[in-house]
């Protein structure tokens, strides 16, 4: 295994811990969770294909992913997830969105009706 991964033209180490048995448990506030570490290594190294993460290891995974600076769409493909998801996991607010041309100017709207 290296320690450097080469991920979509992002290079990231991973912050995995290196633990004796490819499975470890973490306590989290909602109970314990268990994480097996070589799916998540898979998944960080784009290697997943077609494998399911449980919702803890896509936790996981997307928070290495993350604070390794990936995008957001990256990460959602990577741990098999969708943006809505790993927003409101993370609490990331979508997207400001430009508003539609026809509702820019509400003058000309008000002055027609009059």
């Amino acid at each position: 295994m290296t320690d450097r991964i080469e991920v979509q033209q992002l290079s990231i180490e991973p912050r995995l811990p290196r633990a004796a048995a490819a499975t470890i448990f973490m306590c989290g506030s909602s109970g314990i969770a268990i994480i097996d570490t070589v799916a998540v290594e898979r998944a960080v190294a784009g290697h997943l294909h077609g494998a399911r993460l449980t919702n803890d290891e896509a936790y996981y995974a997307a928070s290495v992913l993350l604070d390794a600076g990936a995008e957001l769409h990256q990460v959602a493909d990577m741990v098999g997830t969708d943006l809505i998801r790993l927003r409101r996991w993370f609490s990331l607010s979508e997207p400001t969105r430009k508003p539609h041309r026809a509702c820019e100017s509400t003058e000309n709207v008000s002055a027609v009706a009059a």
